[in-house]
């Protein structure tokens, strides 16, 4: 069995992709044109591996853009796509949308028997009747398809062109044989309500069969390193910073709530004034300088250490040294936690994570319990936890390891083989 994972946003295909080999199945990624690019560019398979020549024979870059662009007929990509690359020129923006024909999609995937992906998959594929083996949606509400997440209708052409595509990406859904879901809120009630047939099944995401190197040569996490091995109690936080009121509205988004960890973090220095404690925070995000007005009025630039935007597998190399991880703290009900989440449950280090579930209400839905979690559903769960795991430093490290076997019993290589159970 020949199997193609389209896509690599987060780089989610590339993980599933190399367990699917190293269980023994031929299976390449595929990358979408765009996959990688501008401030995704920490998504390239090469950010998430310390050994990436081993798998460079199975990763290949295709023509197709994960977007509307290609699921519009190859007539209206003639017409419609040389005055777009115009009008880029003119405005010095160096952007090209290439043309994508039938012919040219059928040669990409006439030699896989299965085809897994997310984002625009299902709507491209279309165009030549092909439906996907399994789809699993990355974005809340399903990219293609939620308006309330779509990007601002600059014309009236984008709006058609992304209806069109809608549209298509419905049909494409329909078709698919599985759609995994991880996100039993609002992702959920988007597929309940186009009468879709979906499995509430996680993503194997994090790829943790690799081996971490002792050394790295990277001068700044170095002297990260350093900090870290020299505080008594660290707080690493590397989730997207998108906290603030007004740049929510503007990015329609949900606030992850970053800023109670912060507020949190400074009645823990008050209480524990003699302890050598320190926040780590990732530079990521739409919130980044306002988190740093916020630390500075907070009083903290002393006890706080910024780390450069970097690659998931230095976020993993670093992870291994702290005291507890931050996941995000999004005010919804059912919504569990993202790639940050799994990447500190793969580490064996103590999860702090939002939690807006009724009893019973996770297993329930997902068919086995939750991990280990410090769970919050408001800022004031933060500093408690951080007094409890500070007054006993046995638990932080028994939660990590709970957590570590949760993660390789109900995730990585153990669900990988679920989802290829699906294929057989």
């Amino acid at each position: 069995m020949r199997v193609a994972f389209l896509g690599n946003m987060n780089n989610n295909n590339f993980a599933i992709m190399r367990y699917f080999r190293d269980i023994g199945i031929d299976a390449h990624l595929l990358l979408f044109c765009n996959d990688g690019v501008g401030s995704l560019e920490h998504f390239k398979p090469e950010n998430d591996s310390f050994d990436v020549v081993k798998w460079t024979d199975f990763i290949h870059t295709t023509k197709i853009n994960n977007g509307p662009n290609h699921v519009l007929p190859y007539i209206v990509q003639l017409l419609l796509f040389p005055v777009i690359n115009l009008i880029y020129k003119i405005l010095g923006r160096d952007i090209k949308i290439n043309v994508l024909s039938k012919h040219e999609l059928n040669k990409i995937f006439d030699s896989y028997d299965k085809i897994i992906t997310s984002g625009y998959g299902p709507a491209i594929l279309t165009r030549i009747n092909m439906s996907v083996s399994i789809f699993y949606p990355y974005a809340m509400g399903v990219e293609g398809i939620s308006r309330l997440f779509a990007p601002p209708f600059k014309s009236l052409l984008n709006r058609l062109v992304f209806e069109y595509a809608r549209f298509n990406q419905i049909k494409g859904l329909k078709r698919s044989v599985f759609i995994l879901n991880s996100d039993i809120g609002i992702t959920q009630d988007v597929l309940t309500k186009l009468g879709l047939k979906f499995s509430n099944i996680a993503t194997p995401m994090v790829y943790d069969c690799q081996k971490m190197p002792r050394d790295i040569k990277d001068d700044h996490l170095i002297k990260i390193l350093h900090e870290l091995r020299s505080c008594e109690f660290s707080v690493f936080m590397h989730s997207s910073l998108s906290w603030n009121e007004e740049t929510c509205r503007k990015k329609n988004c949900y606030s992850k709530n970053n800023h109670w960890v912060i507020r949190a973090f400074k009645e823990f220095k008050k209480e524990k004034s003699e302890l050598g404690a320190k926040l780590f925070i990732v530079e990521y995000g739409p919130d980044v300088d306002n988190t740093k007005k916020l630390i500075e009025e907070l009083n903290l630039e002393e006890s706080t250490i910024w780390i450069q935007k970097t690659s998931r597998k230095n976020i993993m190399w670093l992870l291994q040294y702290v005291t507890l991880a931050c996941g995000e703290f999004i005010d919804l009900p059912k919504t569990i936690w993202g790639g940050t989440g799994w990447e500190v449950l793969a580490s064996g280090i103590p999860l702090l994570q939002g939690f807006n579930f009724k009893e019973g209400e996770f297993e329930e839905n997902f068919g086995y319990s939750s991990p280990p979690l410090l769970t919050v559903t408001k800022e004031a769960d933060i500093l408690l936890h951080f007094r409890n795991l500070c007054d006993d430093p046995s638990k932080a490290k028994s939660i990590g390891i709970d957590g570590k076997k949760w993660f390789e019993q109900h995730n990585g290589l153990s669900l990988s083989k679920k989802w290829l159970e699906l294929l057989n």
